[in-house]
């Protein structure tokens, strides 16, 4: 493993441009750009693995990634960038099986002291563990973690698809916007990825005896702590959808600054239910794949299979050079009365007719 130290002399001399850039829920990044001699190959291999130091403090360890060459005139260089190893976790698919519970060891169900189905729950730190877990037994990201994390915080059981690792810890953080994850290394320099709440946080104290500052810019974040959440989960039940719709707290305005808003697929067959926001569970729509409805406006419509194919290469101009085009048979037309329009939220002033099949 080459060793990289961005403090000494050797690097300020040849380095250009050199940035460090750290996420408070994502990786950190060293790049910079290094002018080598005509030809010369690039200091670091494709996905070698370095270790950067900052005055003897490892900054991180991890892969150089996406190394690019440039000649402009006589001038040559390398813009050069390492990462961290949560390069590895947003670029390696999550693929595992039995996924009948997903990345949650299980659910937890029950009901209220009224009989009331509550919302399927799992433990934030069994769902962390659970991508983490498979991570670390994969080989693929040779890490180890530690998670700082309130015992009892919950989450909502979300679908997914196939996705990568970060993306999956990103989702579970979502559900608790004051976590962050670091990586801390030691002696052997093997990685810790941590992730801790906001209660297992130190306080951050600037010391700019220590460090050499030419500029500093500090900016609020009230982005990381929403003041209102609205989210909508969706479970289906049988053949329907079932949806619950929750505002936390409870009152919240969803039209505030840095409000966020979730929709959560749900396992199937779970029941979604609402006890802490200000909305009652509703059944909507049916999961049948039903022939879909045409609304038509106007009175006059073709009565022959000849006419009906001769319209529909009018609404299709591309038809139009299509020979032995055919109307099987005279689509269905039926009148709708006031009442089906007034139930479906339709005017009754504005539509007639409504292709009902063909």
């Amino acid at each position: 493993m080459k060793t990289l130290d961005v403090s000494s002399a050797d690097f300020l001399d040849m380095a250009e441009s050199p940035s460090y850039n750290r996420l408070s829920f994502g990786g950190a990044s060293v790049s910079f750009r290094a002018p080598v001699s005509r030809f010369a190959s690039c200091p670091f291999e494709e996905g070698e693995i370095v270790k950067v130091v900052w005055r003897g403090k490892t900054l991180l360890i991890g892969p150089a990634i996406d190394q690019e060459h440039s000649l402009e005139g006589t001038s040559e260089s390398w813009d050069i960038r390492i990462y961290d190893y949560w390069w590895n976790l947003s670029n390696i698919q999550y693929f595992v099986n039995g996924r009948a519970n997903g990345i949650f060891a299980e659910y937890r169900r029950g009901t209220g002291g009224s009989g009331q189905e509550k919302q399927a729950t799992a433990n934030i730190r069994d769902a962390l563990s659970g991508v983490l877990d498979h991570a670390v037994s994969t080989a693929l990201v040779p890490i180890k973690y530690d998670l700082r994390i309130d015992k009892d915080a919950e989450i909502i059981p979300f679908a997914y698809s196939s996705e990568t690792y970060a993306s999956l810890l990103s989702q579970i953080q979502k559900w608790r916007p004051n976590m962050a994850a670091w990586f801390e290394y030691g002696a052997d320099d093997s990685a810790t990825l941590v992730i801790a709440d906001h209660a297992a946080l130190s306080d951050v104290v600037l010391d700019l005896s220590a460090v050499d500052v030419s500029a500093l810019s500090l900016k609020a974040r009230p982005d990381l702590v929403p003041p209102a959440v609205g989210l909508t989960c969706n479970a289906s039940v049988v053949s329907r959808i079932q949806r619950a719709l929750a505002v936390y707290p409870s009152g919240a305005s969803l039209s505030q600054p840095y409000v966020v808003t979730a929709e959560v697929d749900v396992p199937g067959g779970v029941k979604v239910s609402d006890t802490a926001g200000q909305y009652s569970p509703a059944e909507t729509d049916s999961l049948g794949y039903d022939v879909p409805r045409m609304i038509v406006r106007g009175d006059k419509f073709p009565t022959g299979t000849a006419q009906w194919a001769a319209r529909v290469k009018r609404w299709a101009p591309a038809l139009e050079d299509c020979a032995g085009l055919e109307v099987a048979a005279s689509p269905k037309i039926t009148s709708i009365t006031p009442a089906d329009a007034e139930h479906r939220g339709y005017s009754s002033a504005a539509i007639t007719h409504e292709l009902t099949s063909g």
